[in-house]
């Protein structure tokens, strides 16, 4: 049914009608800001995780450095040496002990639970570089490293240097058993599939995705915002009046 200008404007003025069409372009754009801004805290949750993982997996390729150090014939070859290298793998060992306990702490004492207390995947890394001690507790012992109370490890300087005057072979082989232990448990935990290595490719993908989802959606709200715009240069939604109202219909 054919409607007159006559008619139209007997039912609204022209500035109510261009105000309710800005209003829903306004609403369409609102809408597709919504998911943007979703999308956006979603990713920002994830980076914290990914930085926190990237923590462990920058501390697990020191390790995974400093245990082929003590495989190293010419850094064992003298006791100033072989003391060097052994504290060098000890700092490295302890620094990711130290990330992995920092980010799957449990809330306490007012404090917050660490960033990946409930990643599954953090408590296997912790549970593997725990394991490379406990189950070379004697290889570490005769190369001259103390396993402390708290699970970390230090170097007992005066019994590496008083073993390694007395039989440096045995020292060397000692040190030589640790690091072949930690570098396979660093390399198994930086691996794609370890449990350090596939967190951060996975949580570096789905980065990607919610930005990808983010810029598309983001898009589409600016080009509905100038879509708005347009037409209320166009249509002068400023304006009120019978000419306005003729000038948005062309009549």
């Amino acid at each position: 049914m054919a409607i007159s200008s006559a008619g139209l404007l007997s039912g609204s003025s022209a500035g109510s009608i261009a105000s309710l069409y800005a209003s829903q372009g306004e609403g369409g754009a609102s809408a597709l800001r919504r998911p943007v801004e979703a999308l956006a805290r979603q990713a920002e949750g994830v980076k914290v995780r990914l930085s926190a993982f990237g923590q462990v997996q920058s501390a697990a390729a020191s390790v995974q450095s400093a245990a082929r150090n003590l495989q190293d014939a010419k850094q064992v070859s003298t006791v100033a040496e072989t003391k060097k290298a052994a504290e060098a793998f000890v700092a490295a060992y302890n620094n990711e002990r130290s990330a992995l306990a920092s980010v799957t702490a449990g809330s306490s004492a007012g404090k917050p639970a660490g960033v990946l207390a409930d990643d599954g995947r953090a408590q296997v890394a912790s549970s593997q570089l725990q394991r490379t001690v406990t189950d070379n507790a004697a290889a570490f012992r005769d190369a001259g490293i103390r396993i402390q109370q708290d699970g970390s490890l230090a170097v007992d300087a005066k019994a590496l240097e008083a073993a390694y005057n007395t039989n440096p072979a045995a020292v060397t082989q000692a040190l030589s058993n640790v690091g072949r232990a930690a570098e396979a448990t660093a390399s198994r935990q930086l691996s794609s599939s370890g449990s350090v290595g596939a967190a951060v490719n996975n949580l570096s993908n789905r980065v990607q995705q919610l930005e990808s989802r983010q810029a598309d959606f983001q898009s589409r709200a600016d080009q509905s915002q100038r879509a708005v715009e347009a037409a209320s240069r166009r249509y002068g939604f400023g304006a009120s009046g019978t000419g306005a109202y003729l000038g948005i219909f062309g009549l």
